[in-house]
């Protein structure tokens, strides 16, 4: 994340980062939230999934809230998908699975909150959406076509399917973004990869800037 500066990006629609788990937070960009924060960058945080596998989901959300607000983020730019916990075999995977199947692995077949926080759909239309992978990227594309973030920070195709889920469902809703939408065109896409990505992902930023569906200005780091 040493290449991503706060003083590189225009402060207008500030950062949002795309999160798999209530944690990831501070692995994915911990450094750089806090420092967005202390200079009065808007900082919002969406988080995919509950991370509820092994602890109820309104624990973990709770316990994002109080983590992130220690790093200066307001509570109302905190926003959960409320997709649930894929497991570590992706069982409950919406990427993998249909809401039926999500429910019968010990899911839920709907996105869900919890009393305090309720998740983007049901704030958006007043009422949750069956999970699956069609409305996962919808409400992804939904929150950022909402606020327009300058720079969006996502996690890398890693081990975990909820991690693996959180990388491709970005992938694909910059994809519809940007072939769809004209007036929008953030400042940074960045990736938070090992070393062992570099080079995927030089080339899928190559390929990106030779298709025409990123500026060639537009830093993808």
């Amino acid at each position: 994340m040493d290449r991503i500066k706060c003083d590189h990006f225009s402060a207008e629609n500030g950062l949002m980062v795309i999160i798999p788990h209530e944690d990831d937070e501070i692995n994915l960009a911990g450094a750089l939230i806090f420092d967005a924060c202390r200079k009065k960058i808007p900082v919002r945080c969406v988080f995919l999934t509950n991370g509820d596998a092994e602890y109820p989901a309104f624990i973990r959300i709770h316990e994002a809230v109080k983590a992130l607000k220690t790093l200066g983020v307001k509570e109302e730019n905190i926003y959960f998908l409320g997709y649930p916990d894929g497991g570590r075999h992706g069982e409950r995977s919406p990427f993998l699975h249909n809401a039926s199947e999500i429910r019968k692995a010990g899911g839920h077949a709907y996105t869900y909150g919890c009393r305090h926080f309720k998740e983007f759909a049901a704030l958006e239309t007043g009422a949750g959406h069956p999970c699956n992978w069609d409305n996962l990227l919808e409400d992804l594309q939904n929150i950022i076509l909402k606020y327009k973030p300058s720079v969006i920070v996502g996690t890398d195709f890693d081990y975990h399917p909820d991690h693996r889920m959180c990388y491709l469902a970005l992938m694909e809703a910059m994809n519809r973004i940007l072939h769809r939408v004209q007036d929008y065109h953030p400042d940074k896409v960045a990736y938070v990869v090992d070393k062992r990505q570099e080079l995927h992902f030089t080339q899928v930023f190559r390929v990106a800037k030779k298709a025409g569906y990123v500026k060639p200005e537009t830093p993808m780091i």
